[in-house]
């Protein structure tokens, strides 16, 4: 299987992280690099991987990242699936990718399928994996190292010890979610997630659909020092941030006041509103980026801390 045709698996984060850790991928991980999580360990893997390649500042080149784990050649094709992994023999691989999907999609993908081989056993009895289109289940024995190449995929375009650093000096805002999309090629809601997972500021990535004319919150994924816990009954007035992009594609409000755990709570949302593909078909949905209101600033980020060496610049398209 490969990456998920969603264009917000990208963001997703379909199980926890005790369960990665306990799969088996996710115990030959730990055990190949001695770290004390599967998530750690891949982030651990995907680095070894990028200084193999010489790689040291962004937009990362890919396609010299591939190369060097055996990639001869990465083909753009009009084909059903996000992107499929193929071996050749003698520890030779091509890759595929759908040539419809925007840049940064293809960004992902590709990252995707390195993360397939850089998990424990795939290239002892390399098979051809593509997206299926099967829904994700906690009772499916791929999740696991699909979940781990997703996180590959992320840690590959966004690799923390660049994107640390520059997200640190931009600040959490909108611009700045624009700003470091630019920089490394990535997509909105990858991006967004990569942001909280610095752990530099107190904030939650969210989705949310449009439900009988209702907003409503499909998952979020929080911040360590994130205060509220959200649920999945969570609901947006229509007239709200978030509900004007549904209605009127963009919002003319920066604030949205939600109620958690029965208490009215003001916070700063960052949104943009996006199609989401699947069953060839397409909805719309709402990622948004929250924040207590007012924004505190950067929000200390514990046993995280950034490199002060200079990370580069920003680079206009």
């Amino acid at each position: 299987m490969a990456a998920s045709e969603s264009a917000f698996d990208e963001a997703d984060l379909p199980m926890g992280e005790d369960v990665l850790t306990a799969s088996l991928v996710g115990q030959a991980l730990i055990a190949k690099t001695g770290a004390s999580n599967a998530r750690d360990a891949i982030e651990l893997l995907v680095r070894a991987a990028l200084d193999d390649a010489e790689i040291s500042k962004a937009p990362i080149d890919l396609r010299k990242v591939a190369s060097y784990q055996g990639v001869r050649n990465i083909v753009l094709k009009e084909m059903a699936e996000a992107g499929r992994l193929v071996p050749l023999g003698s520890g030779r691989f091509e890759i595929h990718i759908r040539a419809k999907d925007p840049v940064e999609r293809r960004n992902f993908t590709i990252g995707h399928e390195i993360g397939h081989l850089l998990l424990p056993g795939y290239r002892e009895a390399p098979i051809e994996v593509m997206e299926t289109r099967a829904e994700i289940t906690l009772s499916n024995p791929s999740d696991a190292v699909e979940e781990l190449c997703d996180i590959a995929a992320a840690a590959l375009l966004m690799p923390m010890h660049l994107f640390g650093p520059a997200a640190a000096e931009l600040g959490c805002h909108l611009s700045a979610v624009r700003a470091l999309c630019r920089h490394f090629r990535s997509s909105w809601p990858a991006t967004m997630r990569r942001m909280v997972e610095t752990n530099l500021w107190r904030c939650a990535l969210t989705v949310w659909n449009l439900i009988g004319g209702v907003p409503h919150l499909s998952w979020s994924f929080a911040s360590d020092s994130f205060p509220f816990g959200l649920t999945e009954n969570l609901t947006s007035r229509i007239d709200g941030g978030i509900g004007q992009l549904f209605t009127a594609q963009r919002s003319n409000t920066n604030v949205e006041t939600l109620e958690v755990d029965g208490k009215q709570y003001t916070f700063a949302v960052y949104a943009r509103r996006s199609a989401r593909y699947g069953g060839g078909s397409s909805a719309s949905t709402v990622t948004a980026l929250l924040l207590p209101y007012p924004p505190s600033g950067r929000w200390p980020a514990g046993r995280v801390s950034w490199p002060t060496a200079p990370w580069g610049r920003f680079e206009d398209d």
